[in-house]
């Protein structure tokens, strides 16, 4: 999981791990392509090969 909002995050991750044994969190802004990147390389370096992403960040027009 990645958001903007660290407590937000925290808060999500705490409920997910009632359900999984261990959730990832990373804090990203999706708007900001070094933390994309950070994430990706992160998501690689640790879980390998990526079958699905779903980007769910909402954007104002």
């Amino acid at each position: 999981m990645a958001a903007r909002r660290l407590d937000k995050l925290n808060d999500v991750k705490s409920e997910m791990t009632e359900i999984t044994n261990s959730p990832e969190a990373v804090q990203a802004d999706m708007s900001d392509r070094n933390d994309v990147n950070h994430l990706a390389e992160k998501v690689q370096t640790e879980l390998g090969y990526v079958d699905i992403f779903v980007n769910n960040a909402g954007h104002k027009c």
